[in-house]
């Protein structure tokens, strides 16, 4: 039986990679302006592309020599991270460390990057969330290099604890044909929405700490009081002297979502937030009179979640199962010309009470999703979406 479903699902990812090899080369054509004038274009293009599909478009552009406007930071230094525990008022900017049993989603992403025409090398990491045992969803901008002169020879998946040196490694080299890219995405403009990557894992993930995240459904947040909370291996900032580290735990923390005047809007403003939660971009911040929390360096790729909340006693409330509903993309701060202040060492940025996290809504990507998904032979409905979703 074991054998039948290997082979199975070994047939399954053959026709996926075959379809692909068709349709996506085709549609990285007509996108590039490449294709035959005289053929009529297709009715629908690919929602997706492969990797290499994506760059080359990108290394065709005038604008190639041009750096992406995000991207994956460097891999922290073993020797530098965050002591635990984080004290009070730490960030993630504003987290708690997530205990072993918790976010069993989260995985994090480390990467090496070649150079096609010399031997340097680069390591960058980011975060990622599990949606099937063998798919993993990320922003966009951390698989695509900021120098379009380096590709990325190897991945590795850390799995299975909230700690760093607790966590066990899946290995990918010579990763592209497992990596996707959302078509519309455009690495000099990720405010245009779009940030959304999947890779598609050899093997699938398990363990008792292991366990896909469930997306984010309209009617459970039409019919909820929620709580948004996002999570991730990014920069955290030390309390004394405000020097920015990576922490060894995965942290989180609970976010309000502002509006377009960067106001919070409480859990009771449904009707605004429902608003806000009907783009494909939406952004989070501290609550009045709360310690500061957001997204920082690093965290990018990791999960925005939203829980729906009750009161099991008159001012006691319960939350639980929690639901993917983003994830992190990139942070914009008006009072910040663009490339300053910005640095990893630098907590300038991530700690301006004007910087905002930005997240990729996922509610408006579904049909982006369920491309990736069927790509790798993944049944979109394993992963809560009918076949054909749309936007």
């Amino acid at each position: 039986m074991d054998a039948e479903r290997t082979s199975a699902c070994g047939l399954r990812r053959l026709v996926a990679a075959l379809l692909l090899a068709a349709l996506l080369p085709a549609a990285s054509a007509t996108a590039n302006g490449t294709g035959d004038a005289g053929k009529a274009p297709s009715a629908e293009p690919p929602p997706v592309l492969t990797l290499d599909a994506f760059l080359e478009r990108e290394r065709s552009r005038q604008e190639a020599e041009l750096p992406s406007a995000a991207f994956a930071p460097p891999l922290p230094d073993p020797t530098d991270f965050t002591p635990l525990p984080p004290a009070p008022g730490m960030t993630i900017i504003g987290g708690l460390p997530a205990q072993p049993g918790s976010l069993r989603d989260m995985v994090r992403l480390t990467m090496v990057l070649k150079h096609g025409a010399s031997p340097a090398r680069e390591a960058t990491e980011c975060s990622g969330v599990l949606i099937h045992p063998q798919l993993v969803l990320t922003a966009a901008h951390c698989l695509i290099p900021k120098d379009l002169n380096f590709y990325i020879s190897d991945i590795t998946v850390w799995y299975g604890h909230p700690r760093r040196d607790r966590q066990r490694a899946l290995a990918m080299p010579r990763p592209a044909s497992s990596m996707l890219i959302a078509e519309r995405y455009r690495r000099l403009q990720p405010e245009l929405g779009f940030d959304l990557g999947a890779i598609h894992l050899p093997q699938p993930l398990s363990g008792p700490n292991v366990a896909p995240a469930r997306l984010a459904e309209g009617e459970m947040l039409e019919r909820n009081r929620l709580h948004f909370f996002t999570a991730g291996w990014g920069k955290t900032v030390e309390t004394d002297g405000g020097r920015l580290t990576s922490p060894q735990w995965l942290l989180y923390a609970r976010l309000m979502l502002l509006d377009a005047n960067e106001r919070p809007i409480l859990p009771s403003q449904r009707d605004t937030w429902l608003q806000l939660l009907s783009q494909p971009l939406v952004s989070g911040g501290s609550g009045p009179d709360e310690p500061l929390s957001r997204a920082c360096v690093g965290d990018s790729g990791g999960g925005f979640y939203a829980a729906p909340v009750r009161e099991i006693s008159p001012g006691i409330p319960e939350v639980s199962g929690p639901r993917l509903i983003g994830l992190t993309s990139f942070g914009r701060n008006a009072d910040f010309s663009p490339g300053t202040g910005t640095a990893d060492d630098d907590p300038t940025f991530c700690l301006h009470p004007r910087t905002l996290s930005h997240f990729t809504n996922l509610l408006s990507y579904r049909a982006e999703i369920a491309g990736m998904a069927s790509a790798f032979g993944i049944d979109p409905g394993e992963i809560g979406l009918a076949t054909g979703t749309e936007q």
